[in-house]
């Protein structure tokens, strides 16, 4: 098993986030998969799978509105595909969490580049370097914390 690097703060972070993308849509509930899932989140509507979500916390940059390509590992990307498809989960979406708010998108959507790099290792990690996909030109939808 992986070790997790997660902590309670990056999990609080995470369901508020996906609170605010499942926000005023009536019916819609979601449930968490867990901390060693191919996704965070599952969407359900009238206990229809509808779709498999991705959260991931932005630390460094603190709005959706200021200039920042949002990054993730491309195995991320792969597995929220492989997890949607498996699952008949007609949506994959892909949410960068801010301070302020969300950006999220399907990944069919997605536009931009891979390359290989990440963060700097850590102690007991295997996916600290890895191939990247870093945004270009996504068109994303922006929701905001009031």
């Amino acid at each position: 098993m992986s070790k997790t690097f997660e902590t309670k703060r990056d999990v609080d972070f995470q369901l508020k986030a996906i609170r605010l993308l499942i926000k005023d849509r009536d019916g819609i509930e979601f449930q968490d998969q867990g901390p060693h899932a191919a996704v965070d989140y599952v969407v359900h509507k009238e206990n229809t799978d509808i779709a498999a979500v991705e959260i991931k916390g932005v630390r460094k940059v603190k709005s959706v509105h200021d200039n920042h390509s949002p990054v993730v590992g491309l195995r991320k990307l792969v597995d929220l595909q492989a997890f949607a498809r498996k699952m008949r989960i007609p949506n994959a979406i892909l949410v960068w969490a801010y301070e302020d708010g969300i950006k999220y998108t399907t990944i069919n959507n997605l536009k931009g580049k891979i390359y290989y790099g990440g963060r700097p290792p850590r102690d007991g990690s295997t996916n600290d370097q890895e191939l990247m996909f870093k945004d270009t030109n996504t068109n994303f939808k922006i929701k905001e914390y009031v």
